[in-house]
């Protein structure tokens, strides 16, 4: 039989075989249901039961994730996230699901098993060996039994190789030393720490245990701890090239650029070629921006090969952000595929591609946030802007790790990351934090919405003008002028109460179309109010949009009176420039709508107006850009979400499509 059969069939056989484990987990649930009656956790368990049947994945995890956040979760939450991170071939969080389950219940055999199949495969040799011989210890009759010894005798050679090369005697050390990284993968830094300082007081000179050590130290807060270990390992073993690159990634991220740039020089002239320091160096270029020596590191990789698929898969994934990163995003959507074939549960490849496919703005990044700034640094700076009271703090001079952090979460960091740069710059207000925020808004990377709020935050400190600014969007560099109006949402008040209540009541008929309701309160309060110009206003929309062409001539007559009367009121204004539009009076529209773009101050109602309808004045001139320049301003306002900003992009996108369509016409003939 061909290979290529082969391989189909072996697919077709291990999705059988977790159908039948997903179909008898769900039978002994479903038993155990009606043994112990209803229950709303057993009822929630078997609802995702039922959506892992169904092939909903991330529903089920979403919702066995939050049952498994609850004090004292059920055991059965517990299985559950086990069947359905197998289904996911997620190695380590089924492992850690298994590992909660035996905490609930340490005499269940599958759990044993699955515990240490898990962590075998996820490179934790002595904890998987050791789980086997206590399973078969204590169910060596067990069905699945000769399945686990298969699995030992496998597992042994490669754990007493490890052991060896780690220069331990005892098995239990190296159990220690991977229930830290067990510890670190949970965050649990402090626990992971403890755990590695216990190998090292029974075998100092253990370069893993003082690599993850220092590692540990870091993201627990504990930053001179953490180069202090740093340090001392590059002076035990100064060959050592992962102690170096870890070094070099907790200076950086310390605050100490220049020297972790020194020891990434050191690094590539002469890389490494072995599996964990390469992907060591390349996660430090990674930290550091440099995206021409990922590429160059990762050609290394591919010809001395890395047989560890997660050392594969993150390599992978930091050469996609490499590529993206230097414009090539062809070649980077196909190295985050191969990631995801190497890991199939690499969530930043995931997260990565989802932005980019929903245009988020974000993506290329390395690394989450949690690997740039200490969750407790973190707190510390979440709870200087509460005391600030949104008063300018002096952040960096209390964190110097800022000097180094914030300008790289702005070019590169995650989502979250570079939210909070962007907060903690903004909050700043410093001349290092205003540079580094300047930098970002003339750049390209990250959302433009976010970038065009820097420019705003640039323009008030008084770094900036009003323009016009080159700046870079929708994948060209353009000018843009600021609008620098101050926007307000307070409402405008009426004469009285009474007309409160009747604008209310003929607004609200209005939104249902109920015009002779809303007819007879704006009526109503003209007669109590002539110069009233909001009623005076609304009438006219109920005439429109009850008697079409006739009601438009008639409101065309009131309104133009209505603006000489009162050539300040923006909603008569712009309606005439609407007219203007209709009957393809643009340049007279464009004149209309001109003096509203130098006002000081608008409510958001009235800028929604002027900006809707100079888009619309863009679109009609087939001006994208000019368009472009009106929307970007109405969703500064209004928000990316706003239906009139998600209307008018749609009739962006068919004028853009349009225009494509008219140049590739003329192009053939």
């Amino acid at each position: 039989m061909p290979k290529g059969k082969n391989a189909d069939k072996r697919k077709r056989q291990k999705q059988l075989a977790r159908r039948r484990r997903l179909d008898k987990e769900r039978s002994r649930h479903a038993s155990a249901q009606r043994s112990h009656g209803r229950n709303s956790v057993l009822d929630q368990v078997n609802a995702a039961y039922d959506l892992i049947g169904e092939g909903d994945l991330a529903a089920a995890d979403e919702l066995l994730g939050e049952l498994a956040g609850r004090p004292g979760a059920h055991a059965d939450v517990f299985r559950a996230q086990m069947c359905l991170y197998q289904q996911l071939q997620d190695h380590n969080s089924c492992s850690a699901a298994a590992r909660r389950l035996l905490e609930l219940t340490p005499r269940d055999p599958e759990a044993r098993l699955v515990h240490a199949q898990e962590s075998a495969i996820c490179g934790r040799l002595a904890i998987g060996v050791t789980d086997y011989r206590r399973f078969l210890r204590q169910w060596p009759d067990h069905a699945f039994a000769q399945k686990a010894r298969v699995a030992l005798e496998l597992a042994k050679p490669e754990c007493d190789k490890k052991l060896k090369s780690f220069g331990f005697e005892r098995l239990d050390l190296l159990v220690t030393f991977e229930k830290g990284q067990v510890r670190m993968q949970q965050n649990d830094f402090e626990q992971a720490a403890a755990k590695f300082s216990q190998v090292l007081e029974r075998s100092p000179q253990c370069l893993p245990a003082r690599n993850n050590l220092a590692v540990a130290w870091f993201h627990a807060g504990q930053l001179e701890k953490a180069l202090h270990e740093a340090e001392a390992t590059c002076r035990i073993a100064p060959d050592n090239r992962f102690a170096e690159a870890t070094l070099g990634k907790i200076q950086f991220l310390s605050g100490r650029e220049e020297q972790a740039h020194a020891i990434t020089d050191r690094l590539m002239v002469d890389p490494p070629v072995e599996q964990d320091p390469l992907a060591a160096t390349v996660e430090l270029l990674s930290f550091l921006g440099r995206d021409e020596d990922i590429v160059l590191l990762s050609e290394t990789a591919k010809r001395h090969g890395i047989p560890d698929p997660r050392c594969q898969s993150m390599v992978l994934h930091h050469l996609a952000v490499a590529q993206y990163r230097l414009g090539d995003e062809r070649a980077a959507r196909s190295s985050w595929k191969k990631c995801l074939k190497a890991m199939p549960s690499h969530s930043e490849s995931q997260e990565n591609l989802a932005d980019l496919d929903s245009r988020g703005g974000h993506a290329p990044w390395g690394e989450p946030l949690l690997k740039w700034l200490p969750p407790a640094v973190c707190k510390a700076l979440a709870q200087k802007l509460i005391e600030s009271d949104d008063q300018p703090v002096d952040l960096v001079d209390q964190f110097p790790t800022l000097t180094s952090v914030v300008p790289a979460l702005l070019d590169r960091g995650d989502p979250e990351g570079r939210q909070l740069a962007f907060t903690l710059a903004a909050a700043d207000g410093s001349h290092f934090m205003l540079d580094a925020l300047q930098r970002f808004a003339f750049g390209t990377r990250g959302p433009e919405s976010m970038r065009f709020e820097a420019l705003t935050i640039l323009n008030e400190q008084g770094r900036i003008g009003k323009g016009p600014h080159r700046i870079y969007r929708r994948g060209q560099w353009t000018d843009i002028e600021l609008f620098t109006a101050e926007i307000t949402w307070e409402a405008t008040a009426e004469s009285t109460p009474e007309l409160v209540a009747l604008a209310e009541k003929g607004g609200q008929a209005l939104r249902e179309g109920a015009y002779a309701a809303a007819e007879e309160a704006f009526n109503e309060i003209l007669e109590r109010d002539p110069d009233n110009c909001s009623a005076a206003y609304n009438r006219c929309a109920v005439w429109m949009g009850r008697d079409g062409k006739a009601g438009r001539r008639r409101a065309e007559t009131v309104i133009a009176e209505l603006h000489e009367r009162r050539p300040d009121y923006v909603f008569a204004r712009t309606a005439l420039a609407q007219f203007a539009l209709e009957d393809g009076k643009v340049e007279r529209a464009s004149e209309l709508i001109k003096p509203l773009l130098q006002a000081k101050r608008l409510h958001g109602s009235e800028a929604r107006s002027i900006f809707s309808t100079q888009a619309m004045i863009a679109m009609k001139r087939r001006d994208i850009e000019g368009a472009e320049k009106a929307i970007s301003v109405l969703a500064q306002i209004l928000g990316e979400d706003d239906s009139n900003v998600t209307e008018l992009r749609i009739r962006m996108g068919a004028l853009s499509c349009r225009n494509w369509l008219r140049h590739a016409f003329v192009k053939r003939k």
